[in-house]
């Protein structure tokens, strides 16, 4: 049999704020998506914060050491640049995980570890040199993360964990720091920090999403997800498949590209032993996709989602 082949969808150049269980979804909304609405496609880039002082203000440490703010020790460390993020949203057992991107815009997370009565997560600015300075931000509404856990709010008991930046990528980052409003102290950001943050954001198509068009009851098979850098900057493609079964099973997964080549990331799935149709659905941080197996008596056969018809 020929490969069945459907459009991906995808939506290069905006904002990108994927709830992909229960908030927004790049696509079109139905009774089968478990989002609510189509996405916004609002955007999350970053603004330069009404307080404008210069790093000559402040007097700079290196990552990993302490400062004092508000009478409490305080250390910022572990500084990583990236164009997504996977959060959490399930709870209890259920596994649900959001995806969060934006055009042209990179977030630099660091990890905060303060005593009780630490500074807020909104003290905390990013000041550079030449490109203006950013207040800490909250892109995922509270949620952790999956690559770096719990947001730090020591209001709510959470006195070590991530805080975020949205910064424009692809300009000039010579000199910044991490500083704590209200004080003269900060963390300066290493050089390997800088460079990721002047690097031009990577730019992913979804080439395609891969599996076969009908499998025996019981078998397992692979779904295969298949992206291309276009950009000049290596990165992570990042995305989460779900699939129509009993409360609707997510699986997210990330994938290195280097610049100008591509990435495919497979997963293994079991078919059901009782027969019938199940549909995958691929969302990525370079669009959305979907295929559908049949379980029955037919045997193997091909099945794509491919980036065009």
């Amino acid at each position: 049999m020929s490969p069945q082949r459907r459009d991906v969808l995808t939506y290069g150049g905006v904002a990108l704020a994927t709830a992909l269980a229960g908030c927004s979804n790049d696509g079109d909304a139905d009774a089968d998506d478990p989002t609510d609405t189509p996405a916004g496609n609002g955007t999350d880039s970053p603004t330069p914060s009404g307080n404008m002082p210069s790093l000559a203000d402040f007097e700079t440490t290196a990552l990993g050491e302490e400062l004092s703010a508000e009478d409490v020790s305080v250390t910022l460390d572990e500084p990583s640049v990236r164009s997504s993020m996977l959060y959490e949203t399930g709870e209890g057992d259920r596994s649900e995980y959001g995806l969060k991107a934006s055009s042209g815009t990179y977030y630099l997370l660091a990890t905060v570890e303060a005593g009780e009565g630490g500074p807020t997560p909104e003290s905390f600015m990013l000041v550079t040199e030449s490109n203006g300075n950013y207040l800490s931000a909250d892109p995922v509404s509270g949620n952790p993360l999956r690559e770096r856990g719990e947001r730090y709010d020591p209001e709510n008991g959470a006195t070590s964990g991530w805080v975020a930046f949205p910064a424009v990528g692809g300009v000039d980052y010579s000199n910044a720091a991490v500083v704590v409003d209200g004080t003269e102290s900060g963390w300066e950001l290493d050089s390997e920090t800088l460079s990721a943050l002047s690097n031009p954001v990577p730019s992913f198509s979804l080439d395609g999403v891969d599996a076969p068009a009908s499998v025996a009851p019981g078998s397992e098979f692979d779904l295969t997800v298949r992206f291309s850098n276009d950009g000049e900057t290596a990165g992570t493609a990042r995305g989460v498949v779900w699939w129509s079964a009993p409360n609707r099973p997510m699986r997210p997964f990330a994938v290195d590209v280097a610049a100008g080549e591509t990435g495919e990331h497979t997963e293994r799935f079991t078919a059901s032993s009782s027969g019938g149709e199940s549909t995958y659905v691929v969302q990525t941080v370079a669009g959305n996709a979907e295929v559908t197996v049949t379980v029955g008596d037919g045997g193997n056969s091909s099945n794509g989602s491919e980036n065009g018809s």
